[in-house]
């Protein structure tokens, strides 16, 4: 088998076992930055090139390893709160849907999705009766308040042909 012939990890040189781990856990961030995988298939590659250890002896590699460590970390950090934002997100998303009474992998828009095959716009099923009261009945409130508000405001006169009526 050739280089090529081989995924990133297993040329790393990575145990079957930590490489299966990785690929179990990068796949299931489906929507991770493209930048980031590229980031990490960098540094691990790197690592591997540098048969395992995180840096060769010397201060001038010590200080690029205690770059890359911070940058690591940084990129670490930075990973988990879009984790914990994506999380909340989803949970937003599914909420929301749950009170229009719509598909929360899809809104109705993928005739390929598997639990509505896009027939699952709001109001396709039963909107969530407490949910809708919580967050969809005040907006309707606050819209016809406006449109009420706006229909109170003086019209403008019709306007005249020029001709006098007298």
């Amino acid at each position: 088998m050739t280089d090529t012939d081989r995924s990133p990890l297993e040329a790393m040189g990575a145990e079957p076992d930590l490489q299966s781990a990785l690929l179990q856990h990068l796949a299931a961030q489906e929507s991770i930055d493209p930048t980031v995988q590229s980031l990490l298939a960098r540094a691990l590659t790197e690592r591997a090139q540098n048969g395992g250890r995180n840096y060769a002896e010397g201060d001038e590699d010590a200080d690029r390893v205690a770059r890359r460590r911070r940058a690591m970390r940084t990129l670490r950090d930075r990973f988990e709160e879009m984790e914990d934002e994506l999380d909340e997100l989803r949970d937003r998303n599914d909420t929301l849907a749950a009170a229009l009474g719509a598909c929360a992998q899809c809104w109705g828009e993928d005739p390929g999705c598997e639990l509505c095959a896009g027939g699952g716009g709001p109001g396709s099923y039963p909107p969530d009766p407490q949910l809708f009261d919580q967050l969809v009945r005040p907006g309707l409130r606050r819209l016809h308040a406006t449109r009420r508000s706006q229909s109170d405001l003086p019209q403008p006169p019709e306007p005249t042909t020029g001709r006098s009526t007298q």
